[in-house]
């Protein structure tokens, strides 16, 4: 894997313990780190690492390389959402990442323990990569590290085919 401050990371959390925690673990590690409270906050990122699908960027540094986003995300007004709660959660921001930033890894994060496969299931159809409990800090950087490396492998498959 390149050097670690090469790659861009967003953390989606809506406990500021968690995003504090992520953002410490990660930011040791050399990653360059974002964060956001929900998704309204995620927006101004997704627009800033959108990707011109007709020419990659030159440099690795310029994608969003991962996102870790938690599958239960509450957003501070949910009267945004009256017909449908569920669309102030984790499984839209997945479609909305994926749709502006198609390499972009995204793992998704739970602190329900025993999570229901349902939820797993929706998070991959919504374009997650991977999904994983909250709390172990070993295994956030084992994964973290596992997903970068697919990043890197595929953004660079991406510029061979552009060439």
């Amino acid at each position: 894997m390149s050097e670690p401050g090469r790659f861009n990371v967003l953390i989606v959390d809506d406990d500021p313990a968690v995003l504090a925690e992520y953002r410490f673990l990660l930011a040791k590690e050399g990653f360059k780190v974002f964060q956001a409270q929900n998704r309204a906050d995620t927006l101004p990122y997704i627009e800033q690492f959108r990707l011109d699908k007709r020419k990659p960027p030159e440099d690795i540094a310029q994608i969003l390389a991962l996102a870790i986003v938690d599958q239960n995300l509450k957003d501070p007004d949910p009267r945004k959402y009256e017909r449908d709660y569920s669309a102030a959660g984790g499984i839209p921001l997945i479609t909305q990442l994926r749709a502006a930033s198609p390499p972009t890894r995204i793992l998704v994060c739970t602190a329900f323990k025993g999570t229901p496969a349902d939820e797993g299931f929706a998070a991959a159809r919504a374009g997650a990569d991977a999904y994983l409990g909250k709390g172990d800090p070993a295994l956030l950087l084992d994964r973290v590290r596992k997903e970068l490396e697919f990043f890197e492998s595929q953004y660079n498959r991406m510029i061979n085919k552009s060439l």
